[in-house]
């Protein structure tokens, strides 16, 4: 009865640790996911609207042909936003801490988001306008207590900045 009682303590144990490593895993895919549909619609909302992003939205894009509803889904749950700021430059933003854990946020936010003149900045904050972190591309690398700082605790929207 105690060998017994003995194995089925080690079998859990070792669930336990199983599970947290799908865990730890499933958010590493679903960082390198979000990363690469960042890069993706970035570069291809270029292409088709050659710099000009006025009037850019998910719909106007989906008319293109060139996109499909399954590109603007962030892999956390939710949809990427995508429109233009008011200084023209192209905003991607999804919704943060609610859908993407804390660890992921900090990763994306301390990721190289390519080359000066394309890549212009990346804000957490509740609007645009309310930025409780941000770093722009005279400012890269983030570091990278701040950018844990600012992943840590409440909901907020993150944003990507394209010119």
């Amino acid at each position: 009865m105690v060998e017994m009682l003995g194995v089925l303590a080690i079998v859990g144990v070792l669930s336990i640790g199983a599970i947290a490593g799908y865990n730890k895993i499933s958010v590493t895919q679903k960082t390198q996911a979000l990363t690469d549909k960042i890069y993706y619609l970035q570069s291809q909302i270029r292409n088709v609207s050659n710099g000009n992003y006025v009037g850019v939205n998910k719909s106007v894009l989906l008319q293109t042909g060139k996109f499909q509803d399954e590109d603007f889904q962030n892999p956390f749950g939710g949809d990427i936003y995508v429109g233009p700021d008011s200084d023209g430059y192209l905003v991607l933003a999804v919704k943060n801490n609610a859908v993407i854990p804390s660890d992921a946020c900090t990763d994306l936010v301390l990721t190289n988001w390519g080359k000066k003149g394309i890549f212009w900045g990346l804000s957490l904050g509740t609007v645009v306008n309310d930025v409780y972190f941000a770093y722009w591309n005279d400012t890269y690398p983030a570091q990278t207590s701040a950018a844990i700082s600012a992943c840590s605790g409440g909901d907020k929207l993150m944003y990507w900045y394209f010119k």
